[in-house]
């Protein structure tokens, strides 16, 4: 069944559905927008209510720094090249002591037994020689290993499985090393190494070849300290810093150390913060007022953005202070220059993706004197949220990344002032240099974008500052707010923004549950979802669909040509990338709702079956080969067109509702469909 069960909320004693297995649900949509309604359309939350224009199609949606509380979140590793190193540290020189390293990990692979590495302390990154401690899965037998000492390798009797969060702990306590999983003890030996290296690495062991493909969240070293010293009860909430913690990371909306320690971690790879697969259930339904939302802007040689015209005094800061901020996930790495954020000449914040680092350009108008023009090594990160802030008070300004002064100028006492007179001078633009229409586009998400004239609120003579830790408000002297919370076509799982194409809207002239469903034409209607990860392992990919003829046509599609779902005549077909089909033997009618589920469960024979209302299909597939989502797009309504369109041939007509990806295998069974929306919390 769909393990759905129902609690009691407080609030006014409603009834309201949740999910025991909603932390493995990676997208779900209910399609209840306002009748006609889009995700391009952005509003100004201040007095102010500037005119909010686009260019291209930005699409907003449920995915932003707050989309979970700290702790709830993964880090995603693709095995092709992803890591994390940590700065080398004599914090990691367990010497012949105690120790502790856990976290939870999710093997996203359709088998284990290719060499999956969590994690390795050795004398240097992904050291092939000296190695422990090092937990992982090993590549000759699948099963659960540990190296310790300088190259021993101690295997288990049991082999993790894929779609499976567990808890992990390799504790050394008075001289004998356990593993624990999900805190039963499986791994036993006498350890009495001095361990003096300091290199340690997260996603990987041995060498390049064994790294990890899945998840990890909620990483935490303990120095000192054998947390489990027998079978326990393995945690159901975000570990914290405890008594000589030394790291922790994995479990925050960017790369960083979350102990007193404040490591730096370093990307290897494309590793991506991401929020819908995690360990943890969240009893909490999403609201944009506490999770947030964004704008995802294309890039990808596609130029987006979300533009203000800077008529008025709002944005002519004079001698006063003022503050801008707003919040980045950069993506694309196609642009040589992404804008982040332009004021026509005035102000600038773009990447330099040749050299890695980030550049303020600040001139006291369009056409006057030169007050900063700077660059600061940020690296070449990607796949993380991080806030940005300028800030001036009196004649010190200074720019702030996650907290920490990056830039400073003191004797910044100029007028500022945005120039008029029309096209570009008055331009403010996220997304692109105000400018320039084609060559600088940022691809990725930005969130929460504010301007307060004659307020000063991160104090530009300090070396750090408060970052926010809740969408920003309206607040004294703000003069534009973009919360980009007004898109209608929305992700509960709040991972995954959406970009609707065509004539693609909200509709609620006809739906199966809520109040609408995503309504389509036909011709080339559909919907592009962002971010989502390639299909390894188990998955199930459910939704409720209606069509007024049976003409060739697709629900879903699984990148180019890749896993296509859909219907030729009444009957319902999955293609796959090698163009095996197979059908229900049920009757796909028309004018009538139907509930359709593909779902993978397993490594073995048949382990694929499409259900047309809870009845399986008379044939299946085997295949275990990984979906690959073509530029992390899902599409709904059709096939893959391109990172902005669908194609017109075998595009839905008619309507799509209650759309949900989980990843695990929702049905093994014949199953009666469910009589009311998904749920869209935990319990």
């Amino acid at each position: 069944m769909s393990g759905a069960t129902k609690i009691l909320m407080s609030s006014g004693g409603v009834d309201l559905p949740s999910d025991d297995q909603f932390n493995r649900v990676d997208f779900l949509s209910h399609f209840d927008g306002a009748n006609n309604g889009v995700n391009n359309a952005f509003d100004d939350g201040s007095d102010s209510n500037h005119t909010v224009a686009i260019s291209g199609n930005p699409s907003q949606g449920t995915f932003s720094p707050f989309s979970r509380v700290e702790g709830e979140w993964s880090n995603y590793f693709d095995e092709s090249g992803d890591y994390l190193t940590v700065a080398t540290s004599s914090d990691f020189s367990f010497g012949t002591g105690n120790f502790t390293i856990e976290c939870f990990v999710r093997f996203g692979v359709t088998t284990v037994g290719n060499g999956q590495g969590l994690f390795q302390l050795s004398n240097g990154y992904l050291n092939s020689t000296t190695r422990g401690p090092a937990v992982g899965a090993d590549n000759s037998t699948g099963r659960w290993a540990i190296y310790h000492g300088t190259s021993y390798l101690l295997h288990g009797s049991i082999a993790p499985s894929i779609s499976t969060w567990y808890h992990v702990a390799y504790v050394r306590n008075s001289g004998t090393t356990k593993l624990y999983v999900d805190g039963t003890e499986i791994l036993s030996v006498s350890d009495s190494t001095d361990y003096t290296d300091t290199y340690f690495t997260i996603g990987g062991w041995h060498a390049t070849g064994y790294l990890l493909n899945g998840y990890i969240s909620n990483f935490r070293i303990v120095k000192g300290t054998a947390v489990y010293t027998s079978n326990f009860t393995a945690p159901t909430s975000a570990l914290t810093a405890i008594t000589h913690t030394k790291l922790l990371t994995c479990q925050s909306n960017r790369f960083a150390d979350k102990s007193t320690s404040g490591h730096a971690l370093t990307t290897q790879g494309t590793p991506r913060v991401i929020t819908s697969i995690v360990p943890f259930l969240t009893s909490k339904v999403y609201k944009s007022g506490t999770n947030g939302a964004s704008a995802f802007l294309r890039g990808y040689g596609i130029a987006t953005s979300v533009d203000v015209t800077a008529t008025g005094s709002d944005f002519s800061y004079g001698t006063g202070d003022f503050t801008i901020e707003g919040w980045y996930y950069r993506e694309d790495t196609g642009a040589s220059y992404p804008f982040v954020y332009s004021q026509g000449d005035m102000m600038q914040f773009y990447f330099n993706n040749n050299t890695g680092v980030f550049y303020w350009y600040i001139k006291d108008s369009q056409t006057g004197s030169q007050v900063l023009n700077s660059n600061t090594t940020l690296g070449n990160v990607r796949f993380e949220w991080n806030h940005w802030a300028v800030s001036r008070s009196g004649s010190n300004l200074s720019v702030f990344i996650n907290g920490v002064r990056a830039l400073t100028e003191a004797s910044a006492s100029n007028t500022f002032s945005a120039a008029s007179g029309g096209g570009y001078k008055d331009l403010m633009r996220l997304g692109n240099y105000s400018t320039d229409t084609t060559n600088y586009p940022f691809g990725g998400y930005q969130s929460d974008f504010r301007i307060l004239k004659g307020t000063a609120l991160y104090d530009p003579t300090s070396s750090t500052c408060t970052v926010p830790t809740a969408p920003l408000t309206k607040i004294t002297n703000t003069k534009l707010l973009l919360n980009m919370a007004d898109g209608q076509v929305l992700d509960s799982a709040a991972q995954h923004n959406m970009s609707l194409v065509g004539n693609a809207d909200s509709s609620t002239s006809d739906k199966k549950f809520g109040t609408a469903s995503l309504a389509l034409d036909g011709t080339g209607d559909g919907a592009l979802v962002r971010g989502v990860q390639d299909f390894a392992g188990d998955f199930t990919i459910e939704c409720w669909a209606k069509t007024p003829n049976t003409s060739a046509k697709f629900m879903w599609n699984v990148g180019q040509y890749k896993m296509e779902c859909g219907i030729t005549g009444n009957i319902l077909r999955l293609w796959t990338g090698s163009y095996t089909s197979f059908f229900t033997g049920g009757e796909f009618t028309v004018d009538t709702w139907h509930h359709v589920a593909v779902v993978r469960n397993g490594d073995g024979t048949g382990n694929i079956k499409v259900y047309l209302d809870g009845t399986a299909s008379s044939t299946t597939i085997s295949d275990n080969q990984t979906y690959v989502a073509t530029n992390n797009i899902f599409v709904i309504g059709g096939e893959w067109g391109s990172t902005s369109s669908i194609h017109t041939g075998g595009a839905w007509e008619g309507y799509i509702d209650e759309l949900r990806i989980s990843r695990y295998a929702r049905y093994t069974s014949n199953f009666t469909p469910a009589t009311e929306a998904f749920a869209d919390k935990g319990q």
